[in-house]
């Protein structure tokens, strides 16, 4: 903590970078329904929302949350929920920090909740008018309630990530995002989603999206909790 309270202090008096798009909101809500009959009847629903606010002076607040249930046959196969809010602010062309605050419920991985707020600093390795790339790093607090014991755990954990958007076409651009989250006290224990998708412009207010999300766990709680959860996901969504 002492050394969050110092980088922030040392970032706030650098000063912002003013080289801002246009202020107010932006973002998209997103649906994707599957649905099998036959030798297998399988049922998946997801929900997605993003949410992003830029201001003057380089500040811009970035929201995002999720839904995803599924089951197999009568089984339930997959529900977890997750929220985040982040707030970047630039202090050079390049250079950024992040302070943020991320949320998660996954009944098959036995998260109850999963709480992380952290801070970090970020560096803008791409910044072309269709590509951009940030890579980033910080400190992140883990705290964990297990939904078969009720039991809690927590760790100061070390947190690397990048995100990149590609506009490859006037109507369709590639997202890809990669976060790991490793144990402060054993690197050995780590978790990890990576994410891309495509969103293909139907007009300027609907887009279809395919996405692929990997989750993974190195040191799951249980022996029968799988360590790799893929989904696979194409739905409509509409921007705002």
């Amino acid at each position: 903590m002492r050394l969050l309270l110092i980088m922030a202090l040392f970032l706030g008096s650098a000063g912002a970078y003013a080289d801002d798009p246009p202020e107010g909101w932006s973002g998209d809500f997103s649906f994707a329904f599957a649905l099998t009959r036959g030798n297998s009847d399988t049922t998946s629903v997801s929900a997605s929302f993003h949410a992003d606010h830029h201001w003057e002076r380089g500040l811009e607040w970035l929201n995002a949350g999720y839904f995803l249930t599924g089951d197999a046959d009568g089984d339930k196969t997959a529900e977890s929920m997750g929220a985040s809010t982040r707030l970047n602010w630039s202090h050079s062309p390049r250079v950024f920090s992040y302070y943020e605050v991320q949320a998660l419920r996954d009944t098959f991985k036995d998260y109850d909740y999963r709480l992380m707020p952290g801070a970090g600093l970020g560096y803008k390795l791409l910044k072309e008018d269709n590509r951009t790339l940030d890579l980033y790093g910080g400190l992140s607090w883990v705290l964990t309630r297990y939904g078969s014991t009720g039991d809690t755990d927590d760790f100061l954990g070390l947190r690397v990530g990048d995100a990149f958007s590609w506009k490859f076409s006037p109507t369709a651009e590639l997202k890809q995002s990669l976060e790991v989250t490793f144990d402060g006290g054993d690197l050995g224990q780590w978790f990890a989603r990576f994410e891309a998708g495509v969103a293909a412009n139907l007009s300027q207010e609907w887009a279809l999206t395919v996405a692929f999300i990997d989750t993974y766990d190195a040191d799951p709680v249980a022996p029968g909790i799988k360590k790799n959860d893929i989904t696979m996901l194409a739905g409509i969504s509409k921007k705002f």
